[in-house]
């Protein structure tokens, strides 16, 4: 349970953080994370097309 509330902790610490610095500080949040999730996207859109091929 305390790892949980750790987790949470530095969730709300981090986006109070992204919130403070500003709309370009969210955009370049956002931007890294699509960035860390497009090659997995790019598969599953490939599986979801073909799944056969993969």
């Amino acid at each position: 349970m305390r790892a949980a509330y750790r987790r949470r902790d530095l969730a709300v610490t981090g986006f109070q953080a992204l919130r403070s610095a500003g709309p370009a500080a969210l955009a370049a949040f956002h931007a890294a994370a699509v960035a860390l999730r497009q090659p997995p996207l790019a598969r599953w859109r490939l599986l979801d097309t073909y799944p056969a091929a993969v």
